[in-house]
């Protein structure tokens, strides 16, 4: 199962969560903003987060991840890039609009990893490195599903 929920920090920006639907485990990817509201819907649902997965480290897709992985205990996990982006607010740009972001506590993986569920580990994401968004952006793409979360990694153009 993926659910697509908009959150609005200083921008709205969509976190995704993708669900084994047998065990109702899963990941929330890019958590933006809104922690409330993305631990009510994983409440509400009677989802079971494994694992926190960021696309790149800009402050619009993460400003919710360390509130969200300290009342799950979950780990957050980033490209091995990411780190000046998650450690630093003039790099994640959280610095320009006022609120200093940065995330202490991050699994930095290699281009490349599987990130399995815990509870089916046929159930994962590959995590693929594309520069240029950012210097850590990447996709993260389920073979068995058939999908993949971009990020900032495309954008929907609007033709003039």
């Amino acid at each position: 199962m993926i659910l697509s929920l908009p959150v609005t920090g200083v921008f709205t920006t969509n976190a995704y969560f993708y669900i084994d639907d047998v065990t109702v485990h899963g990941f929330l990817l890019d958590p933006g903003a809104e922690a409330n509201t993305l631990l009510a819907v994983i409440r509400q649902k009677g989802f079971i987060i494994e694992k926190i997965l960021l696309t790149h480290g800009h402050f619009d897709h993460m400003e919710a991840a360390t509130e969200i992985s300290d009342a799950l205990s979950v780990p957050i996990c980033m490209h091995e890039k990411g780190r000046d982006y998650a450690e630093n607010p003039r790099w994640n740009l959280s610095e320009g609009c006022g609120l200093y972001i940065k995330l202490d506590d991050v699994n930095y993986l290699p281009d490349g990893s599987e990130i399995a569920l815990e509870a089916n580990q046929a159930f994962s994401l590959a995590m693929h490195h594309v520069p240029g968004h950012t210097t850590d952006s990447v996709f993260y793409y389920s073979a068995k599903d058939n999908v993949a979360f971009v990020g900032d990694s495309i954008f929907k153009t609007a033709s003039v």
